[in-house]
């Protein structure tokens, strides 16, 4: 042996304990010898227990042999032991040996050669004792966590006839281990599981692999039970099949649950199918959880993709993103804010591709501790009513046509009878100061019907101002020094430095400040003061205001006259509706129209006799302002060739001599066929136009937004001027988007055409 052996060994006669040493030092060099002579040097031994064998003799002065064995196998159970016996007393020794002894030597010169032997012999020995222990344990330990096993375990033949099972087995099925054993597992089978899952299982497990999977099989009182099992194979060091092994877990509950859940799953689906108007489940990643069979029907594109993966933005509007929620309320989106219902109206496109008017009611869905898990959104197609309403409207809009157009037929009339008259008197004036007082008078009645005209035209349907992002002050101060100019009264501006830059047609946003201010002047016969204030403010779902939520600045217009009777606040903004003596009826109701395409809102607070408030809101811009373009030069000197396209003839000749009179050359046209032939040949004979003025709509004929198109195809810098008659057309609006380099609105004078023209040609 190779380690080290601590022996203790007892023996009082010295020279016998040299000859055992001589002995084993042969067998084992590396030998260590612990010597006990008497009782103290044998209890400080054991008191160390540092030994791993014992040599004792049988005859002691001290004592014997087999008090010595009990001792050290009190304290030492499985270390092993062999005694010197002298001749003649080899019974004491066999009868040692019964009480634990693991060898005996005859104590003679002649038997001391087999003392080596019965060491080696007693070392193995206690080696594989000690293997069998260390077997034994495991085994223990191993029986211990399968009886204790919350799982069933469950071990066959090769031919599936159960050899064991554990109690956990017994608790689950009923049946005892000896009601089982020799059994097939079949015993369990309870036909509910198919025979081809059974045919996978064997062809599994007899190719050596581990079969995982579920059965449905029966208790021993017929109960059906969910089991999920894993089934290995146990071999030879051959590779034999000697047992299988089942590790089986009862799953009934968790499948009890699945079939409650499911059940649950398709009542709910029932019952939303049941209703006649598209529902969906939305989850906070906009991805659909539900839908019922009308919505499918009406807005799922016919294919195989599963519900879970198709996004509400995707079915709704055909977006591959979520929704601009800055022009479209997402209905997903309010309710997060708010953590209440909200009731939205979207367009939404049906898989036949039809946009259609829908009201959407989406209301949160709450998890056990009340954290917003998604929506469940509820849509009805409202667009028939949308109609129903817009044609009511329409009608309404009839009965005010009549005493709309009584108020304008008069307007016109007194304006045209002012124009013609003066005329008249100047062509037959025989001094040129005559003429020329009778001209500015005409001049300016036709400025009044021109003012007129543009009222009006707010009203018309359709269009929208063509809106900049500006700063309001300059805008607020403008206006109310016009409006106020050659009156008694006086305006008192709170106007802050860091009011929001706003989104507005200047113009038109001018004509409303100019009309509150013109109407206050009026309420103040005497003169006074007019307070205009400003400043900023947020608007959201709970402020009492028909606004989409978001930054606005508001303008307060107040006056301290005569204020307006309670019984007009309700008309105050219908059109041709007026308090006063000289009034049009217009200013206010222009107001209210411009305000509204504005995406904003204006109300009015009044007291008799103690003054009133106009409010107004308008939506901020998100976008620096624009630049104002500075003065155009007065002496402007037009050159080279301006093309012309109007259908009327007048408007042709007029234009033609303006630009005349700005120095240009002009050809003109009544039609865009005759000017892309035209702008076609002065390119062949390179005397190329500068620019070209062209009217947007040509009844019968080729118009403005066609003929651009053509032009640019023709020459991509060609340089347009669109003018038309609808100051409001949607064209006008976004005029850039369809090519034209500027607009000019129809009626103009030769200023209005000139800055038009410098404005255009500057970088050319």
């Amino acid at each position: 042996m190779k380690n080290k052996l601590h022996i203790l060994l007892i023996d009082d006669n010295p020279d016998d304990r040299l000859l055992v040493i001589r002995a084993l030092e042969k067998e084992f060099p590396l030998l260590d010898v612990e010597q006990v002579i008497d009782e103290k040097t044998f209890a400080n031994a054991l008191k160390k227990a540092s030994f791993q064998f014992v040599i004792t003799d049988f005859q002691l002065g001290w004592t014997d042999g087999l008090r010595i064995l009990h001792r050290v196998r009190g304290l030492r159970p499985h270390c092993p032991i062999i005694m010197f016996t002298g001749t003649g007393s080899q019974e004491v020794a066999v009868e040692a040996m019964k009480n634990g002894l693991d060898d005996y030597v005859i104590k003679s010169p002649h038997h001391f050669a087999r003392l080596s032997a019965a060491v080696r012999s007693a070392l193995i020995r206690k080696e594989h004792d000690n293997r069998l222990r260390q077997a034994n344990d495991s085994i223990k330990v191993l029986s211990s966590a399968i009886e204790q096993s919350p799982v069933m375990v469950v071990i066959t033949d090769p031919r599936a006839r159960i050899e064991y099972v554990n109690p956990r087995f017994t608790e689950i099925t009923g049946y005892r281990m000896e009601e089982v054993l020799g059994e097939k597992t079949s015993l369990l089978k309870s036909g509910q599981t198919s025979s081809q899952e059974y045919e996978r299982l064997w062809r599994r497990i007899l190719r050596g692999k581990t079969w995982r999977g579920e059965f449905c099989n029966r208790r021993k009182n017929g109960e059906l039970y969910w089991e999920k099992a894993s089934i290995s194979v146990i071999t030879d060091d051959r590779g034999n099949v000697q047992h299988y092994l089942a590790l089986k877990e009862d799953i009934t509950m968790r499948k009890l649950e699945e079939e409650s859940r499911r059940e649950a799953h398709e009542l709910l689906q029932r019952t939303i199918d049941g209703v006649p108007e598209p529902i969906l489940v939305i989850n906070l990643d906009y991805r659909i959880k539900l839908m019922n069979h009308y919505a499918r029907k009406e807005y799922i594109p016919d294919s195989d993709s599963p519900i879970s993966s198709l996004y509400c933005y995707q079915v709704s509007h055909n977006r591959t993103r979520p929704c601009d929620t800055s022009r479209h309320p997402c209905p997903l989106q309010e309710v997060r804010k708010t953590m209440q219902p909200v009731r939205t109206l979207h367009k939404h496109r049906r898989k036949d591709g039809e946009r259609r008017d829908i009201e959407i009611i989406a209301s949160p869905l709450l998890d056990e501790h009340n954290r917003l898990r998604g929506i469940i959104e509820s849509s009805r197609d409202v667009t028939e009513r949308t109609k129903m309403e817009g044609e009511l409207l329409n009608a309404r809009k009839l009965d005010a046509l009549g005493v709309l157009a009584g108020g304008i037929a008069h307007d016109f009339n007194n304006l045209l009878a002012v124009i013609l008259g003066n005329i008249s008197m100047g062509l037959q004036a025989d001094h040129d100061q005559e003429k020329t007082d009778c001209f500015l008078a005409a001049e300016k009645a036709a400025m009044r019907s021109r003012d007129l005209t543009r009222q009006l035209l707010t009203f018309a349907r359709g269009g929208a101002p063509v809106k900049k992002s500006a700063m309001i002050q300059s805008i607020i101060e403008d206006s109310a020094a016009f409006a106020l100019s050659g009156s008694s009264s006086t305006a008192c501006f709170f106007l802050p430095v860091d009011l929001w830059p706003v989104e507005v047609d200047a113009g038109q946003i001018s004509q409303v400040i100019n009309n509150l201010v013109l109407n206050g002047a009026q309420a103040l016969p005497h003169g006074g003061i007019i307070t205009i204030r400003a400043g900023n403010c947020h608007v959201d779902r709970t402020t009492a205001l028909p606004l989409e939520p978001g930054r606005y600045v508001r303008i307060d217009v107040e006056d301290k006259g005569t204020g307006i009777p309670q019984q007009y606040l309700g008309r105050i903004f219908d059109p041709y509706f007026t308090t006063k003596k000289r009034g049009t009826g217009l200013g206010l109701a222009s107001c209210f129209s411009i305000t509204r395409k504005h995406g904003g809102h204006i109300s009015v607070c009044s007291t008799p006799d103690q003054g009133t408030i106009f409010t107004l809101y308008l939506p901020a811009s998100g976008r620096r302002p624009e630049r104002m373009e500075k003065q155009e030069n007065k002496n402007f000197r037009g050159q080279g060739r301006i093309l012309v396209m109007d259908d009327e003839e007048m408007i042709r000749t007029m234009v033609s001599s303006m630009l005349t009179i700005l120095g240009f050359t002009v050809e003109a046209v009544p039609d865009g066929e005759q000017a892309i032939a035209l702008y076609q040949e002065a390119l062949t004979t390179n005397t190329p136009f500068q620019a070209v003025v062209m009217d947007l709509t040509i009844p019968g004929g080729m118009g403005g937004v066609e003929t651009i198109a053509r032009l640019q195809q023709i020459d991509p810098g060609v340089k347009a001027l669109v003018s038309s008659g609808y100051a409001n057309d949607p064209v006008l609006a976004d005029y850039q988007e369809y090519g034209f380099s500027g607009v000019i609105c129809k009626p103009f004078e030769l200023q209005d055409l000139q800055q038009s023209l410098q404005a255009l040609l500057r970088n050319s």
